[in-house]
């Protein structure tokens, strides 16, 4: 009997799993919707007032204290991005690149009307995913939202530093990078130089040799 009951469970997981494994109809709303709600999380968990060492009182004295509304789109709107596919190639290939731009936290209605958020530091205009469309399976790789484990994907070697550059292309799009050279090893970290599009100016690339999830970009 208990094997039948675990059987029995095993194929309700299944099924609920291959509910969730659609193809994508409309990659442009599917996208902005997943893409937005990482946005909002991250930044109500990361630059709301208190984590940005401002101290507030645990009670709302005033609707100017609700943080979190310039976060979240109002009834009927919806967060305005650009949504197009990239040349660049991911390394599986059942995943697509998209690029994606905000304007801050503006929302877009139907009716045209536009609300937009102020508050202290906002999100970053430039994101970067891989979308698999036959199931929906999302990559979140550059932006400053919550971001994917990629590097499985990649034939890294940290022994071979020059097998990171694709890698790094993607990790640190947000600055659109360009020519990424390696420098040397140091406290156990790659270091990279590279040319930073958004900034005009050259960046230092930092990876971790135990974690290269963790990327740091710093001014040269």
């Amino acid at each position: 009997m208990g094997k039948n009951i675990f059987v029995f469970l095993l194929a309700v997981l299944f099924y609920a799993w291959a509910l969730c494994q659609e193809p994508v109809q409309d990659v442009n709303s599917y996208l902005s919707n997943q893409v937005y709600k990482n946005i909002a999380a991250f930044n109500i968990r990361y630059c709301s007032f208190a984590f940005n060492h401002i101290d507030v009182d645990k009670y709302f004295w005033s609707n100017s204290d609700f943080f979190y509304n310039y976060f979240m789109a109002d009834y009927g709107f919806k967060m305005e991005m650009k949504i197009k596919k990239i040349n660049l190639v991911y390394p599986n290939e059942r995943f697509q690149l998209y690029e994606i731009l905000t304007n801050g936290f503006t929302f877009l209605a139907d009716s045209g009307n536009i609300a937009r958020g102020s508050i202290g530091p906002i999100s970053t205009d430039i994101y970067l995913l891989a979308l698999n469309e036959t199931n929906g399976d999302i990559k979140f790789i550059s932006g400053q939202y919550f971001k994917s484990a990629i590097s499985q994907d990649f034939k890294i070697n940290t022994n071979e530093p020059n097998s990171l550059i694709l890698y790094i292309t993607m990790r640190a799009y947000v600055i659109k990078p360009q020519n990424i050279a390696f420098v040397k090893k140091r406290h156990r970290a790659l270091i990279y130089t590279a040319f930073s599009e958004i900034y005009n100016k050259k960046v230092v690339i930092k990876l971790p040799i135990k974690n290269i999830e963790n990327i740091v970009i710093l001014p040269k």
